[in-house]
C-alpha cells in the first residue's frame, strides 16, 4: 500500500523531533525522499507544505526546505472571542477597562518577544462581564 502525504508527513515530523534532521538542517530534496519512501515526488510536496505551514519547516525555491531554527506551535485550542462565548450563552455581555496605557514590561518578556530595552510598550488589563457578572479577566502586551 502507498504511503499518503500524512504519513510522509508523520515520518517527517519524527525525524525533525528525534534531531536526525535538527533545526537549520537542509531536508533531502523531494525526489530523494520519494524515493526513499517509496511514493510520488507530489505526496512528499504535499507533506512538507502542511510542516511549513504548521511552522516546523522553511521552505524557498531553489534553496530546498530547512527545519525551522525554531518551529513554531500552533494553539491547539479554539481561543473564543470573549464576547462572543458570552453573547454565545445567552448573556449580555459587556467590559471594563481596569488599566491602559503605556507600560515597562518586564525584560525576561522583553526577550520573549524578541524586543529591545527601548522598545515602546502598551498595557491593557479588561474585565468581562456576563450579565454585569465577572466572567474574565485579560492582561494584554502590545509592542508599538
Amino acid at each position: 500500500m502507498a504511503l499518503g502525504w500524512q504519513d510522509v508527513q508523520a515520518e517527517a515530523l519524527r525525524r525533525i523531533r528525534d534531531r536526525e534532521w535538527p533545526p537549520g538542517a537542509l531536508i533531502p530534496a523531494e525526489a530523494d525522499l520519494a524515493r526513499e519512501l517509496g511514493c510520488a515526488r507530489a505526496t512528499v510536496n504535499r507533506a512538507l507544505q502542511a510542516l511549513a505551514e504548521e511552522g516546523w519547516i522553511e521552505r524557498r525555491r531553489r534553496a530546498g526546505s530547512r527545519v525551522a531554527l525554531t518551529p513554531e506551535r500552533r494553539a491547539q485550542v479554539s481561543i473564543p472571542l470573549i464576547r462572543q462565548e458570552i453573547a454565545a450563552r445567552g448573556m449580555t455581555p459587556a467590559h471594563r477597562v481596569l488599566t491602559h496605557g503605556p507600560r515597562d514590561m518586564d525584560p525576561a518578556m522583553r526577550r520573549d518577544l524578541g524586543l529591545s530595552p527601548s522598545a515602546p510598550t502598551w498595557f491593557t488589563r479588561t474585565l468581562y462581564l456576563a450579565d454585569g457578572d465577572p466572567h474574565a479577566h485579560e492582561a494584554r502586551w502590545v509592542n508599538l
